[in-house]
């Protein structure tokens, strides 16, 4: 099972090595930039999308 700081900085390595904001991956994908971040510093702990 993949951690969630594993999960975290896979994200954010890709989107910085696609050379993306957090801005730009927010509108890219409907997820708001404060959860895209939380989700890269491991501060989230569960997130459900309907």
């Amino acid at each position: 099972m993949v951690s969630r700081a594993g999960i975290g900085t896979a994200v954010s390595r890709r989107r910085k090595a696609l050379g993306y904001t957090l801005q730009h991956l927010a509108e890219l994908t409907s997820i708001h930039k404060v959860t895209i971040s939380e989700i890269e510093n491991s501060r989230v702990t569960a997130v459900s999308y309907l």
